[in-house]
């Protein structure tokens, strides 16, 4: 037994607006900008590996610098959850990563997702050729001189 056991608080920087100061994007980088969160994170969640809390996931995904959220991203060992709302972002590079990480985590907890096809080789694999569409004719058609 530990004679000061690990307390389970959420190891994540939090960013605060600051009116009037130069942007920082990289946590850490300044303490106006970014503050350490001292949330407690509940026994289950920290078992399963979480080290952030919900606070600060939240707002890190609704930050409103692209680079708080491309950072986030990258990170290595993120929740799947976190990815799915990634994948929404209206930034498109952060929601193609966010999709091609949750591809490479494996098959998807849920049968009826859609799956997304992102090469033009897939789609087309994937659809039919459509048949060509035939002119309608619009004129009568005339007797032949023949004689037919």
């Amino acid at each position: 037994m530990r004679l000061f056991p690990r307390k389970r608080t959420c190891q994540s920087w939090r960013f605060v607006i600051v009116d009037g100061h130069d942007r920082h994007t990289e946590p850490g980088a300044c303490r106006e900008c970014w503050r350490v969160c001292t949330n407690v994170i509940g026994k289950e969640q920290w078992a399963q590996g979480s080290r952030r809390c919900a606070e600060c996931v939240e707002s890190l995904v609704t930050c409103p610098l692209v680079d708080v959220r491309r950072a986030l991203v990258r990170e290595k060992d993120l929740p799947k959850s976190v990815l799915q709302v990634l994948q929404s972002d209206p930034n498109g590079t952060i929601s193609s990563k966010a999709m091609r990480r949750l591809e490479e985590m494996g098959p998807r907890d849920d049968p009826n997702a859609v799956v997304v096809l992102r090469t033009r080789r897939q789609l087309r694999e994937a659809t039919p050729a459509p048949e060509p569409e035939r002119p309608a004719t619009t004129t009568p058609a005339r007797p032949s001189v023949w004689g037919d």
